[in-house]
């Protein structure tokens, strides 16, 4: 599994970047022993694009007590559906999942990639 954090520096006027789905492509192209590219676009969204398989978008629920919100590690999220992903549940279909990242338990949800998500510049 590969993953790329989305840009967090502002660009200068001129520039070329990746989108979240040219990167996961590419990535995926370029490694043949890589079975998942993954994009972290925030904290709670995802691009993962499982090999060949179409891509999905991943978001996740913080885990809310007490008047607080606590999120989990998006890179542990994205390694614990590559796994999932790796049992072999049907592809494409809407999925939710609860995940347990240590401290943290969230919902995680996996839909069909959204175009938003694929155009993502990472």
């Amino acid at each position: 599994m590969l993953w790329r954090h989305a840009r967090t520096r502002p660009l200068t006027a001129h520039h070329a970047a990746w989108t979240a789905s040219g990167w996961t492509a590419s990535a995926l192209d370029e490694m043949p022993g890589c079975r998942t590219a993954a994009a972290i676009l925030t904290r709670r969204r995802l691009l993962l694009h499982p090999r060949g398989r179409a891509p999905l978008t991943v978001t996740t629920e913080p885990h809310r007590e007490q008047g607080r919100s606590r999120h989990a590690d998006p890179t542990a999220v994205v390694s614990a559906v590559h796994a999932w992903l790796a049992a072999g549940p049907p592809p494409g279909a809407r999925q939710t999942l609860l995940c347990d990242t240590g401290p943290v338990t969230v919902r995680v949800h996996l839909a069909p990639a959204e175009e938003r998500d694929l155009d993502y510049e990472v």
